[in-house]
């Protein structure tokens, strides 16, 4: 559950967003954690075609989950599987339909792939 409301300002000729205040979220496990003042994200993750189709990256009701997302997974607190996984719960807290919790948590899934694919030629 989200105990802040998402606030985040717009970062000059980027795509990205710096939070202006700390997000907080308490896990379905009970833990508390809190996604740090200016924290900076590109929201939800798809390629810049599809937004002309699905919208902008900030524009849907769990962008929140998003940020949270983002932020595990840039600070490795837990495994890139478990990101995943309280991203597909921050969504439910959001009261996201289970279709698009579904194909959120898919497209994720297939990222966390092309990650590991991506590392291996490093």
């Amino acid at each position: 559950m989200f105990k802040t409301k998402l606030r985040i300002e717009h970062i000059e000729n980027t795509v990205l967003y710096r939070l202006t205040s700390p997000l907080v979220y308490v896990t379905w496990k009970g833990i508390e954690r809190i996604v740090p003042k200016d924290f900076t994200t590109d929201g939800h993750s798809y390629p810049r075609l599809l937004r002309s189709i699905i919208g902008s990256p900030f524009a849907s009701k769990n962008v929140e989950a998003a940020v949270y997302h983002d932020w595990l997974c840039v600070t490795k607190i837990v495994s890139r599987k478990e990101a995943d996984s309280e991203y597909s719960h921050a969504m439910a807290d959001l009261k996201t339909p289970v279709w698009k919790r579904k194909r959120n948590y898919l497209g994720v899934r297939i990222g966390a792939i092309g990650n590991w694919i991506s590392g291996l030629w490093k």
